[in-house]
């Protein structure tokens, strides 16, 4: 039994954790990659794709370099923007059922680790998460012998410019009054970072580099992580990990 990771974006910072949890991934262990994005030649110069890539789906253009180029064999694609409450939960769902009632009996571990860079998205993947975990504690019958479920642990990833934050067991609305996009400012988001980078407002590929670095760090020691709430904060040169204690909303947050 091992563990089965959700990826929810593989644009600048998912892209990098990807390809660096191909290394780090045994092969008890699943990959799924979600992003219903394409790649396109400005993409090609910050996030891990080549010009060939071009036009295909950047989770399916990863999910086949990943298992044709490492050792690693199982990594998956889905297709698609989250655009509802319940996308990912179907999503996760699903596998259960590709998987044989993987949730009690495969995965010991289900890692949902959020890469998106627009609060509307953010919310359905918490929605999600925690209707994935209702319905999870509805099938733990262990207190009778059964095999016990698996244990969920939520990370999410926000960064701009030289600083960011990581939260692992909280979710960002909890700690921050998020300001949902307008569609028309969802469709400057969903072109991702480098419209911003033409406008000179740089995110620069060294703090999606940290970000995904400080997600691996997490994930080579999950076990000390497991129902414990942690604010990971990041600038250039240093970081900062806090016990979460109690939620309260205040500040700003990256995106």
């Amino acid at each position: 039994m091992d563990k089965i990771i959700f990826l929810i974006g593989v644009g600048g910072t998912g892209g990098l954790l990807a390809g660096k949890l191909a290394k780090f991934l045994s092969n008890n262990d699943n990959l799924v990659l979600i992003d219903g994005d394409k790649v396109e030649y400005k993409n090609v110069t910050r996030q891990p794709f080549q010009t060939h890539d071009v036009y295909n789906f950047k989770a399916e253009s990863l999910a086949k370099k990943i298992n044709s180029i490492s050792r690693f064999k199982n990594c998956y694609s889905i297709n698609k923007f989250l655009n509802k409450e319940n996308s990912l939960f179907k999503i996760i769902k699903s596998f259960n059922n590709t998987f044989n009632n993987t949730f009690n009996n495969t995965f010991n571990k289900v890692i949902i680790i959020s890469c998106v860079d627009n609060h509307k998205t953010r919310i359905f993947i918490e929605k999600s998460t925690d209707m994935f975990k209702d319905w999870l504690s509805e099938k733990d019958f262990s207190w009778i012998g059964y095999s016990k479920t698996s244990d969920v642990i939520y990370i999410d990833s926000a960064n701009e410019d030289v600083y960011g934050d990581i939260l692992i067991n909280e979710f960002r609305s909890n700690i921050y009054n998020l300001k949902i996009e307008k569609e028309t400012e969802l469709k400057i988001s969903e072109e991702s970072c480098e419209e911003l980078i033409n406008d000179g407002v740089v995110q620069q590929f060294a703090t999606n580099d940290q970000t995904s670095n400080l997600i691996l760090k997490v994930l080579s020691n999950i076990d000390m992580y497991i129902k414990k709430k942690y604010h990971i904060k990041f600038c250039e040169f240093n970081s900062k990990i806090e016990k979460i204690k109690e939620s309260i909303k205040n500040g700003k947050t990256p995106n």
